[in-house]
């Protein structure tokens, strides 16, 4: 996936099936008009994640205990979820 987003046409079909398919779901859950941000700041935590730890190999994510991640994690989303928006 991260290979083909050089491509406009790729990268738009990647960005239509993320929204249609994972995106919803929690803008749909959240408690403001603000949903689809909330959602989407949300899957950027959760995908990059990843991708940091494993693509990139940042030292202290790929070095981290699962629990210890998890707990961050969910702060995260927690305080994404929370937040005030202005």
């Amino acid at each position: 996936m991260l290979r083909s987003l050089s491509n406009v046409r790729a990268t738009e079909i990647v960005r239509d099936a993320l929204e249609r398919h994972v995106g919803q779901r929690p803008a749909r859950q959240m408690p403001d008009s603000a949903g689809c941000l909330r959602g989407e700041v949300m899957l950027s935590l959760i995908a990059g994640t990843p991708l940091m730890r494993r693509v990139v190999a940042m030292r202290a994510l790929s070095n981290a205990k699962p629990d210890e991640l998890q707990s961050l994690l969910e702060a995260a989303l927690d305080a994404v979820v929370r937040a005030p928006i202005t």
